[in-house]
Parts: C-alpha cells; structure tokens; sequence
C-alpha cells in the first residue's frame, strides 16, 4: 500500500489547483491528501495547526509576490517540506535563491506531469532527510568535541577563530567571547615541518603544543592556522 502524504497547496489560479490534484492522483508507489488556499495568510494560519508533508507554493499570490512569498513562509514555518510550483520560468539564479531561502525543490507549472511531480517531491523528501541526518550527525560531533579534555580550535582562512570548545578556552585563558569572531591574535611558533605549532597564555607560558593539518598555509602565512586540533 502506497504511504500517504499530506500537502498544502498555496496556490490561487482554480485550473492549477486541479490540474495538480489530477496530477497527484495519477502518482504511483505515493499517495496524496491535497488542501489547497488561495492566500499566503490562509496558508501560514494552516501551518500554525497543521503539520502536512509537503507544502507546494506559488510565489505570486494576492497578497505576496515574488521571493518575498517565500520569506514569509520561510519565517513562519522554517521547517516545512517546500517545493515552489511557478508559472515563471525560472533562470539558474533565481532558482539558486529558492533554494537559499529555503525551498527543497522548483517546478514550473508547465513541466507538471504525474512522473515530473512525483519525482520532484521524492527529491524532496531525500533532501530533508539527507540535511536532517547530516544535522544530528553534526549535533553527535559537536557534543564529544565540547565534552573532549584535549583543547579544539577552528581558525579560518582569514585568520579568525570561529569555535573554541570549553578545553580550549581554559588553555588560553580566554572566555568564549573572547575567542570566537576575533583574530586568532597568539603568538605561534610553526615546527620545521610547517605543521607543529606552540601556543602560548597571556602569561607567556605554553599553553600547547598541538598539529594543523597539512594545507593550512603555516609556512606562508605566518601565525595562521587553517585548524588546530588535540591541543596538548
């Protein structure tokens, strides 16, 4: 039996709407619970109640247009399964800036059949649950490493830190705030190598010894880690 999914369509032309309930009846291995409003307020209103699977939006609506619709969704419902549903043919840039404010997927109304829908809302479904993994395999990751007794830095290319966990803070005597967003600002001492590093307090005692991997450019730009990890 095929799984059933649930859908808001926000949508205000009547012929699209049905020609997307037809469309979805026509789906195999997937099956649909289509409800469709005609305003963008209709649609945030039901999403404050209701949980549905997919939401398939139209960008121009009475009372929205363009991006701004998605915005406007996004804001409200961050977490929504979002497939835009345009009757303007998008170019790679503006498809580019759907997907940056949130869609999962884009579809112009006149490339709608039952296989192009389904599939389009399949990728969909892939997508969230390809970023939900990779989101709690990050959440994993970033518990052991603040949990970790070894100090763990990130530094970027431009020289700034961008994460310190609770080790590294005590090795450098610094607070968090103190650490994330500012220039690394320590005086390091690059190894032969070019991958040992030494790291010292405001006391001037060492606060480190520990490894950038190869590539971070220490041998080039002087003081500059790409990462510094297992701090000693």
């Amino acid at each position: 039996m095929a799984q059933l999914y649930r859908v808001l369509m926000i949508e205000d032309d009547p012929d699209d709407i049905e020609i997307v309930s037809s469309t979805l009846e026509l789906a195999t291995n997937m099956s649909f619970d289509l409800t469709a409003v005609s305003r963008l307020d209709e649609g945030i209103e039901f999403l404050s109640r209701n949980d549905p699977d997919f939401v398939l939006l139209d960008l121009n609506l009475p009372d929205s247009n363009g991006l701004d619709t998605l915005r406007r969704l996004r804001a409200h419902s961050p977490e929504s399964l979002l497939v835009v549903i345009s009757g303007l043919m998008a170019d790679d840039d503006l498809v580019m800036d759907m997907l940056r404010l949130g869609a999962q997927e884009y579809l112009y109304k006149g490339d709608i059949t039952d296989r192009n829908l389904a599939l389009v809302m399949r990728h969909a479904l892939e997508r969230s649950r390809q970023r939900a993994a990779l989101q709690e395999s990050e959440a994993r990751l970033r518990q052991v490493v603040e949990a970790s007794a070894d100090g763990m830095m990130v530094v970027d290319g431009e020289g700034v830190v961008r994460f310190a966990n609770p080790a590294a803070q005590a090795l450098f005597e610094r607070e968090d705030s103190e650490l994330v967003g500012q220039p690394f600002g320590l005086p390091l001492v690059a190894g032969d190598s070019g991958a040992d590093i030494e790291v010292r307090r405001r006391s001037g005692r060492n606060a480190f010894r520990g490894y950038a991997p190869g590539g971070t450019g220490l041998g080039e730009r002087t003081g500059i880690p790409g990462y510094a990890t297992r701090c000693q």
